[in-house]
C-alpha cells in the first residue's frame, strides 16, 4: 500500500508543471471570456439606449411656411380673431374668449387674479 502512495506522488510530482500550466491557461481563458461577455453586454445596452433616444433616426426637415400680412389678416378674419389697438394707438395683447369677446392682457390678468 505504501508503494502505491509513493508511485502516485511521483507521478503527481512529474505532472505538476503541466497541471499548473493547464490551470493557468484555464484561468486566463475564463477571464478573457468574462471580459468579452461584459463588453458585449455593455455595448448592447448602449446601442439600445442610443436607439431609444433617437440618435440613429434620420433628420427630418419640416417645410417652413410663411404668410404675408394680407394672408394672415384673411386667416384671422376667417377664424373670427380680431385685434384692437390701444387708445394710444399701439397694438396691445388681446385674446378672444369662448363667447367671442375680445379682451386685453390686462383684463385677462385681473380676471384670473379675481378668480383665485
Amino acid at each position: 500500500m505504501s508503494q502505491e502512495k509513493v508511485d502516485k506522488r511521483k507521478s503527481e510530482k512529474a505532472n505538476r508543471k503541466k497541471e499548473l500550466a493547464k490551470k493557468k491557461q484555464k484561468r486566463i481563458l475564463n477571464i478573457t471570456v468574462s471580459a468579452l461577455v461584459t463588453i458585449a453586454f455593455v455595448a448592447i445596452i448602449c446601442l439600445a439606449a442610443a436607439s431609444l433616444s433617437g440618435k440613429f433616426d434620420e433628420e427630418t426637415t419640416v417645410p417652413t411656411v410663411s404668410y404675408s400680412a394680407e394672408e394672415v389678416a384673411s386667416i384671422q378674419e376667417a377664424l373670427g380673431i380680431t385685434t384692437t389697438a390701444d387708445e394710444n394707438g399701439t397694438s396691445g395683447d388681446t385674446a378672444t374668449t369662448a363667447e367671442g369677446e375680445t379682451t386685453t392682457a390686462e383684463e385677462t390678468t385681473t380676471a384670473e387674479a379675481d378668480s383665485e
